[in-house]
Parts: structure tokens; sequence; C-alpha cells
């Protein structure tokens, strides 16, 4: 008699293992592809006026409303703080001053689904 797994155990127990790593690899796919539609932003309009102050307008793309302080503005390398703005999904006209520089200035949103950039000259 010989010792060992018989075929037939062997067989149901890669086919569990299969069906379980394709299960995690589902779950995280999902929760990834999810993340990044949830939240998504787009700038709509930026401007700026005589004492260079940006106005941005930036629409919530996404299925989930954007809390206050989860967009972060950036100008040039220098952090200008969040949005300060809850924007609810599907919303076209949130808009927020920042002070800017004179000349070029490389305005940079950033959400937790993606991040978008524009050039503004004051």
């Amino acid at each position: 008699m010989k010792k060992g797994i018989s075929t037939i155990i062997a067989t149901i127990l890669l086919l569990i293992i299969t069906i379980s790593l394709a299960g995690t690899a589902y779950m995280f796919m999902s929760n990834m592809l999810w993340r990044q539609m949830s939240k998504p932003i787009s700038i709509l309009g930026a401007s700026c006026n005589t004492t260079n102050h940006i106005t941005l307008v930036i629409s919530n793309d996404g299925i989930d409303p954007i809390k206050e302080d989860e967009i972060d503005i950036y100008i040039g390398s220098e952090s200008k703080g969040t949005f300060g703005k809850y924007i609810p999904p599907k919303d076209t006209n949130s808009s927020s001053n920042f002070l800017g520089n004179p000349g070029s200035n490389n305005v940079r949103a950033t959400s937790p689904s993606n991040s978008v950039e524009v050039i503004v000259w004051c």
C-alpha cells in the first residue's frame, strides 16, 4: 500500500487554493478600482486677479462626497492647504481662493482618487 495524498484529494486542494487566490485578487482589484472611481476631481476653471489671488473651480466627478480636508492644493511645490469646502457628488460649482505668485503658477489639486494640474498666469 502506497502512502501519500490521493489524486482526488490533491485535485480538490489545488482547486480550493486556486479559487481562494482568484477571490483574493478580485477583492483587491475591486477595492482599488472603487477608490479610484469614488472621488475623482477636475478643475473646471482657474483665474488670477490683480492681487495674485487664484480662484479655482473644482468639480467632483465621482459618486461619493468629498469632505473639506480631502483636497490638497499646491502652487508649485508649496502646499497651500486644503480646498476647504464640502463637495457633493457630481457638483460642478465649488470654488475657493489661494494666494499665487506673479507670473506662471503651476496649480495642483489632489483628491483621494486623482490629481489634476493647471497653469495660471498672474
